[in-house]
Order: C-alpha cells, then sequence, then structure tokens
C-alpha cells in the first residue's frame, strides 16, 4: 500500500512538472532566465541556509537544555542536515524530525520527551510563519488594497495561528490525555503525560524564559528565510516588481500549499505555485519556474549534504 502512494504521488509530481513543461513554459526560456540570473545574489540566498540551519540548531539546543537534555550544538547541527536529507528523499515532510528525535532518544533521554521538544521547536517557528504572513496581509488591507492575495494571507495567517495555538497550548493537549486514560490505552497515556509535562513546562516560569529566547530565534529564523527568497529574487531582477514586504505573505502561502500530500516533497507543486504567484506581479512562468528550480537545488545540495554525513556516521 505504501508503494502504491509513493508511485502515485510521483506519478502527480511528473505529470504536473510534465504539463509545465509542454504548456506553460519554454525550456530555452528558462535556460535563459537562468543564464541572465546574478551568480552573486544566488550565492549570497545559498549561504543563507546554513545560517538558518545555525539559527535553528541554537533554538533546538536552548528548548533541550530547557528539559536538561544536554547534547552539543555540533552534534545537533549535523542531525538538522541528516534531517534535510529525510526531508528531502522520503515522502512525507515529516521523517526529518523524527530522525532529529531519534538522535536525542539514542543518547539515553526520553524519546516522549525528545519529541515533544521537537515539537515545540517546530511548532514556534510555525506560529511566528503565520504570525508575520498576518501583519503583512493585515497591514496591506488596512492600506485599501482589496486583491485577493492578502485576503488569502489573512486567512491563512489567522487559521494557522489558531490551529498552532490549539494545538500547542496545554489545556487541549490536557483534554486529549484524559481521554486517552478513559480509553485505558496505559502505554499510550504514559508517553502522552510525558509529552504532555514537557510541552506545558515551557509555559511555568521556570522555563519561559529559553522559551522566549527560542520564540525570538523563530523571529530571526522566518526573517532568515524571508531574505533567502529575496535575495534569490534580487539575481532575478524580481525587485523590479515584487518588493520586500510581498514576500511575507507570499512565503507562508506556498508553506501551506507545499503541504498538500499528494506530491512528492512538493515537486510540481512548488512551481505551480511560484509560476501562479510570481504572475500576479507580472512575472514570465520562464522566470518563475527557474526562481522554483534554484530554489529547490540549493535545498537538495543540503539534503545530499546531510545524505552523505547519515552514510558515514552508521
Amino acid at each position: 500500500m505504501n508503494t502504491l502512494k509513493i508511485l502515485a504521488k510521483i506519478s502527480f509530481s511528473a505529470s504536473v512538472v510534465f504539463f509545465l513543461l509542454w504548456k506553460k513554459v519554454d525550456v530555452h526560456g528558462i535556460i535563459n532566465a537562468l543564464s541572465q540570473a546574478s551568480i552573486g545574489w544566488i550565492m549570497l540566498s545559498f549561504l543563507l541556509h546554513p545560517v538558518g540551519l545555525f539559527i535553528s540548531t541554537h533554538r533546538w539546543h536552548l528548548l533541550l537544555q530547557a528539559q536538561a537534555i544536554n547534547v552539543s550544538m555540533n552534534r545537533l547541527y549535523l542531525s538538522y542536515l541528516v534531517c534535510g536529507f529525510f526531508n528531502q528523499f522520503l515522502p512525507t515532510r515529516v521523517g526529518g524530525d523524527l530522525i532529529r528525535v531519534y538522535d536525542t532518544k539514542v543518547m539515553g533521554y526520553s524519546g516522549s520527551k525528545s519529541f515533544a521538544v521537537v515539537f515545540v521547536e517546530r511548532g514556534s517557528g510555525i506560529l511566528m510563519l503565520f504570525l508575520l504572513a498576518l501583519v503583512a496581509a493585515t497591514y496591506r488591507l488596512c492600506q485599501g488594497s482589496t486583491d485577493l492575495l492578502y485576503w488569502a494571507g489573512l486567512s491563512v495567517g489567522l487559521a494557522g495561528l489558531g490551529s498552532v495555538i490549539l494545538v500547542c497550548h496545554p489545556v487541549p493537549i490536557s483534554y486529549f490525555t484524559r481521554f486517552i486514560s478513559w480509553l485505558n490505552m496505559e502505554r499510550l497515556n504514559s508517553r502522552l503525560t510525558t509529552f504532555n509535562e514537557t510541552t506545558v513546562s515551557y509555559w511555568r516560569k521556570g522555563k519561559q524564559k529559553q522559551f522566549k529566547v527560542a520564540f525570538f530565534l523563530a523571529f530571526l529564523l522566518q526573517i532568515n528565510v524571508v531574505l533567502h527568497y529575496y535575495f534569490l529574487g534580487l539575481a532575478f531582477t524580481f525587485h523590479q516588481g515584487l518588493p520586500f514586504f510581498e514576500y511575507f505573505i507570499i512565503i507562508p502561502l506556498v508553506q501551506v500549499i507545499l503541504m498538500f500530500p499528494f506530491f512528492i516533497n512538493g515537486i510540481g507543486l512548488r512551481e505551480v505555485s511560484w509560476i501562479y504567484l510570481l504572475g500576479l506581479y507580472g512575472l514570465s512562468s520562464d522566470t518563475a519556474f527557474a526562481y522554483s528550480l534554484l530554489d529547490f537545488t540549493m535545498y537538495l545540495i543540503f539534503g545530499i549534504l546531510g545524505g552523505i554525513i547519515y552514510a558515514l556516521r552508521r
């Protein structure tokens, strides 16, 4: 069954890419856009990847320390690279996070607690992403804009913000734990209790400082992500039609679209998203496809590096 699902996703991705190359874009136009792109801006965009990984690792490290889980920054950084490999080459985008949980668990720490820390770390990043989208979209709408894009950004921001708070807040987690307990699933209940205690602890006074710092790091990470896409856009002279502020709306929309589980690592869906969204600003399909291709290539390079690290440590 899993094999059929993977084959179906590969078919979806391949079909969409083939359709785009056949109907929407011109291969020569893509090559021309790539050849005219600025190498300097591309390299600067590329170099922001290890910076983002460092910020993410530092945030993870802080949240682990708050739970008395002591793992070196170097080990966590390498684990994050391996996480990127699994996110790139597995049919699901959560495989990498499970690897990070495993990497702390094998050092003798609780698997449930390790999972809870990764959950909070990811949740804080997603929360900041949606918060920035909400602020940016609200600002544009308050300026009098009626574009559907900004309403979509507002909707995504509100829905995402509400979902993250609902999932991460201690009250719903506590109720879910009680429900499992009522079902008499003792083993699962024990793990959920540990998970609940770990996530709730970040709301308590003793560990709020680490969570606040981690949340600020999530803000820096999202700024780093926006700068990555902005610099990549400068390589294609997007600044002539796509202001910096707009990236705070577009990027969350793309990230939400890529959550759809019908494609392998978002291949095909990513290209369609960028072609449509950048087309709203008057940018050609060929340039948008080239932009998406370069973005994917950068993530692929770090994914391959993570794969090499994973192979060497086995």
